[in-house]
């Protein structure tokens, strides 16, 4: 079995790796395709080759799958222009979508700089139509704030939704980081804290932001919006 959660950046998506990760049902790929992405944009060249990388790493992905329960979490922008039609069809792929009032504003304090398709939304947006087209229904989409408050409901809903039941106490796990996230921990200092899911909304501030975020957050509530519609 091949599960893949395609998220956006601060999406609480790697608390949600980390609770797999402690399950104890899955062998975990943190964000397998983040360098080859990397890779891709210094030019054209690297483009094709990366291609061909993402390839082999979506058939080392179905073939591992084949013997075990395989969970991947990756950014959806980071796959998308890569992953071919038959990889999706050899895959359960979910999505955690969460609001841009939240995720950009996080976003810009982690890196100032960041270039707008890091905001992940478009990718994601793309994906999800092509995984629809592909599979012929619509994939299970979780909203990252609606996680943080009924998170018992929404679990319950994606192990359902990838034929398996929920594992006891799987909402607690223990503080600590995991191994796949060396050399990326700055990313990751709410989850490595964390111990189970905070059951309360997050408080939208955009007061002090630059016009440039602010217009990304707006420009992204579309997509966000859309997926919005398909959440449980």
């Amino acid at each position: 079995m091949l599960t893949i959660l395609w998220c956006i950046p601060r999406s609480i998506s790697t608390a949600f790796e980390k609770m797999m990760w402690h399950s104890g049902q899955f062998t975990v790929h943190s964000e397998p395709f983040l360098d080859l992405y990397k890779q891709s944009l210094i030019s054209s060249d690297q483009a094709a080759s990366v291609t061909n990388k993402v390839r082999t790493i979506c058939d080392d992905l179905v073939e591992q799958s084949q013997n075990e329960k395989v969970f991947v979490k990756d950014m959806a922008y980071h796959a998308q222009p890569f992953i071919t039609d038959d990889f999706i069809k050899h895959a359960n792929h979910t999505f955690l979508t969460r609001d841009p009032r939240l995720t950009i504003p996080s976003l810009y304090k982690m890196r100032p700089d960041f270039a707008a398709p890091v905001t992940g939304f478009e990718g994601q947006w793309r994906l999800f139509q092509r995984v629809w087209d592909i599979k012929g229904r619509a994939p299970l989409v979780l909203d990252g704030e609606q996680l943080k408050i009924s998170p018992q409901k929404c679990v319950k809903t994606y192990f359902e939704s990838i034929g398996l039941e929920m594992p006891r106490n799987i909402l607690c796990w223990p503080r600590g980081s995991i191994p796949d996230w060396t050399n990326r921990e700055e990313w990751h200092v709410d989850a490595i804290a964390s111990n189970g899911f905070i059951v309360k909304p997050s408080a939208i501030r955009l007061d002090g932001l630059p016009d440039r975020v602010i217009e990304l957050i707006s420009s992204n509530l579309n997509f966000y919006q859309k997926l919005k519609e398909f959440s449980e």
